[in-house]
């Protein structure tokens, strides 16, 4: 058997696989579509955006593309700012860690309904390990509600919808392990 017999079905995956680039790439140059870089702009003072085609490209009777995305924004809708100094007072005041010896780092950052959930870690610089902590900052404060190793409370996390991701059991007021 020649090479060809015995490697039908790949080769005709390959033949077909670059004819059909072939044909998007003279399909796009022949409409002379252009790649467009779409560039995201934060506001201080805008949070919720919507993003709303503006326009749509036909390349052929059953191919479309949409293209030159444009951001609508909420004018009405402030920003939260993180205060890396409130966060830094609910720390000490929840880790009993003096101020002189306090490490934390903010981690993650998610947006989320005028507020902005943080998870970061803390320790004593005496100390090796250390913890997690999450914290929110909406538009008038920063607050820090979960510091530790452990499972947290359900008062720590429900109350303030932290993503699941970031703690997916929590401990409810009968000590009982919960799903979130």
């Amino acid at each position: 058997m020649s090479f060809f017999q015995e490697n039908k079905i790949p080769l005709a995956i390959v033949l077909a696989g670059f004819l059909i680039g072939l044909g998007l790439y003279l399909g796009l140059r022949q409409n002379n579509l252009t790649t467009q870089k779409v560039t995201l702009q934060t506001s201080t003072t805008t949070l919720n955006s919507i993003l709303t085609p503006t326009s749509t490209k036909i390349i052929s009777p059953t191919l479309t593309l949409i293209f030159t995305p444009t951001i609508t924004s909420s004018p009405s809708v402030g920003i939260p700012h993180i205060d890396e100094e409130q966060i830094k007072k609910g720390l000490l005041a929840k880790t009993n860690i003096s101020e002189d010896k306090l490490i934390f780092s903010i981690g993650e950052r998610f947006a989320r309904e005028n507020k902005i959930f943080i998870r970061g870690t803390v320790r004593n610089k005496d100390e090796e390990h250390g913890a997690g902590f999450f914290a929110y900052c909406d538009l008038e404060k920063c607050e820090v509600t979960f510091v530790g190793q452990e499972i947290p409370k359900c008062s720590e996390v429900n109350p303030y919808s932290y993503p699941r991701e970031w703690a997916d059991y929590c401990i409810d007021e009968k000590g009982e392990i919960v799903k979130r």
